[in-house]
């Protein structure tokens, strides 16, 4: 007799001891393909079957920005993806033109980094056309790189405060670095 544990199943195959990477794998695939799972709600015994259609995720660059008190926008950043600096640049418009805004936090907490260029990007939103942000040297001179802003700022005034943790590398170190090196943010958080 089949025990109701055991009627765990994705795409026919049982679930049941499987660890976490090993479900997330089998649940993975082409988007636009079905999978049939069973399962069993939470204080129920009565396995149920559902059929889901696969989609793509996108992770949004900033999942939140809005108003704190005293008049201070906040701009959450997760990732440094393609048009992560435009994206930073709308928010933050978005946030100044309707609101009195006075100063700005950036969270850069658990952002893992990402495109290089969108760092330069998301500095150039507070910082001048033709700041260094960045170089980038190898073993032959030619394959150095100097990395500036290329556009005008929107705000080379308003005050800027990065928030760090010790998940936040690569690209957004860069950022938090730079608007600290260029004494246009102060960079609070754990190291």
């Amino acid at each position: 007799q089949m025990c109701i544990r055991d009627r765990i199943e994705i795409d026919g195959e049982s679930a049941v001891g499987r660890t976490s990477t090993e479900v997330s794998d089998k649940l993975k695939g082409v988007p636009g393909s079905t999978m049939s799972i069973v399962v069993i709600p939470f204080n129920d015994s009565i396995p149920t079957t559902h059929t889901i259609n696969r989609e793509k995720i996108k992770f949004p660059n900033i999942p939140y920005y809005g108003m704190l008190n005293n008049n201070i926008g906040y701009i959450s950043l997760m990732q440094f993806n393609p048009n992560s600096g435009t994206e930073v640049k709308k928010a933050f418009t978005d946030l100044k033109e309707n609101n009195n805004l006075e100063g700005i936090i950036l969270d850069l907490r658990n952002n893992g980094g990402g495109l290089l260029n969108e760092a330069v990007n998301i500095v150039n939103t507070f910082v001048p056309r033709g700041e260094i942000v960045v170089t980038t040297k190898g073993k032959l001179k030619e394959s150095t790189m100097i990395h500036k802003t290329k556009s005008v700022a929107l705000d080379k005034k308003i005050p800027v405060v990065i928030l760090v943790n010790e998940n936040t590398a690569s690209a957004s170190e860069i950022v938090a670095g730079t608007l600290q090196d260029l004494d246009r943010g102060v960079v609070i958080g754990q190291k």
